[in-house]
């Protein structure tokens, strides 16, 4: 979720991350490794 907040200045990472949380299980690895 943290990474929301460096990635927020992109935007596209922002959309990428609000779709794989979604699913749930892309969510977490997504969200670990961005």
């Amino acid at each position: 979720m943290g990474s929301n907040e460096m990635l927020g200045e992109k935007g596209i990472a922002v959309q990428t991350d609000k779709v794989f949380m979604q699913p749930g299980v892309y969510g977490g690895k997504v969200g670990g490794i961005h």
